[in-house]
């Protein structure tokens, strides 16, 4: 991951985002938008989202365009009670155990209804997180990975500093590399752009509420 990291010396400030790629924003949690940033013209954004009555978290997500469709698909970190992670009932990978002890890869995105289980479904859900994925998400295992026809999302709930957006965005880099729009241009622009910190979001209380981040 690191011949792609760096940090575009600007980011543009947008007012919204295209429809589809905000309804991923809306399946990662909805929330008080507090700031869109375009990371990659028309085809790649940072939302910074706040809690609010519905969502009981702040959460801060890349969403992105993709070159063709994906399989629709939720991996998020394998939930933990007392101490133990769940058994792992999504989609396994047999040749994978890291992946499979951290992840929990399901059918569906919120929203929308899940697919029937099936062994074709599964091997292109397999597919699709392909190796350079996984190690993606294995190195930020907290992170949720979501995709849906032709656009993705990645997200971290609770708060981030700009150091956590960095490694948001780094993940989000390998993902959009291997799917993106336009062959999957760099988030961080340029290799010959100066390194510069990602936005922080703007100041905010800390929430309270249970971290949506929990739910799976």
């Amino acid at each position: 991951m690191g011949e792609r990291a760096g940090r575009a010396s600007e980011v543009k400030r947008v007012r919204s985002l295209p429809g589809p790629l905000m309804r991923m924003v809306d399946a990662a949690g909805g929330g008080e938008p507090l700031a869109y940033f375009e990371l990659v013209p028309k085809i790649a954004y940072l939302a910074l989202m706040g809690a609010d009555a519905l969502n009981g978290s702040d959460h801060h997500t890349v969403v992105c365009k993709l070159e063709d469709p994906a399989p629709t698909v939720t991996a998020h970190p394998l939930p933990i009670l007392e101490g133990v992670r769940v058994d792992n009932t999504g989609v396994l990978f047999k040749k994978d155990p890291d992946m499979t002890e951290l992840y929990l890869v399901d059918r569906v995105v919120e929203g929308k209804p899940e697919a029937p289980a099936s062994e074709a479904l599964d091997k292109a859900i397999r597919k699709w997180l392909s190796p350079p994925v996984r190690a993606a998400l294995k190195d930020l295992p907290d992170v949720w990975l979501r995709a849906d026809g032709k656009a993705m999302s990645l997200t971290l709930y609770g708060p981030a500093d700009a150091e956590k957006l960095n490694e948001l965005l780094t993940t989000a880099d390998v993902v959009f590399a291997e799917y993106g729009a336009d062959g999957g241009p760099s988030l961080f622009g340029d290799d010959e752009e100066q390194e510069a910190a990602p936005p922080p979001p703007p100041a905010k209380k800390a929430s309270t509420k249970k971290d949506a981040g929990a739910k799976a």
